[in-house]
């Protein structure tokens, strides 16, 4: 972490945001880092540009001044955030907007290494969003991708085409 990383990220975002584009942040911070000088106001800096929000798990808590999930939830829309997808990995992940909530439960699989599997999740996630797909769909997918993910060693060996996807899918068990 460094003001000059925060300046990139930044000019990265503006530029991003002046074309039309969209931002999508996955935070993964823990909260001991949030201690380090100027960490916490750089990642509300990214955050205010953000329009698709990412955490996992207690993330969303380091974000808010709310004390609860739906609190937090409520106060980051609020803030002008387009969605936000609460990853809960084997559990699935569970998709906010202005005007829905959709949960979606994760895949039975078993995981052999967990590295990259936030990464799988939000790529698909983001993809399929970015491609006008409904909450539901995306996170279908998104679920699936991290899902595949833990089932290889490494953090790129998970990464699969969108068939193979399809057809996990197909064949899988949810954790409902």
């Amino acid at each position: 972490f460094s003001d000059k990383a925060t300046d990139v990220v930044l000019a990265a975002t503006a530029a991003v945001k002046a074309r039309g584009g969209t931002v999508s942040f996955d935070p993964n911070v823990r909260r001991e880092i949030m201690q380090d000088s100027g960490m916490r106001e750089a990642l509300d800096r990214v955050l205010a540009q953000t329009d698709v929000f990412l955490p996992s798990g207690s993330e969303l808590l380091l974000f808010s001044s709310a004390g609860d999930e739906q609190g937090a939830i409520a106060e980051l829309l609020g803030r002008g955030i387009a969605c936000i997808v609460l990853k809960r990995g084997a559990d699935g992940a569970v998709y906010h907007d202005r005007q829905c909530s959709v949960a979606m439960p994760g895949y039975a699989v078993e995981e052999v290494d967990p590295t990259g599997a936030g990464d799988c999740f939000g790529a698909a996630f983001v993809c399929f969003w970015l491609r006008d797909a409904a909450p539901a769909e995306a996170l279908r997918i998104a679920n699936a991708c991290g899902a595949l993910a833990v089932t290889r060693k490494g953090p790129m060996e998970g990464i699969h085409r969108l068939a193979d996807v399809e057809a996990s899918i197909a064949g899988a068990g949810t954790r409902a």
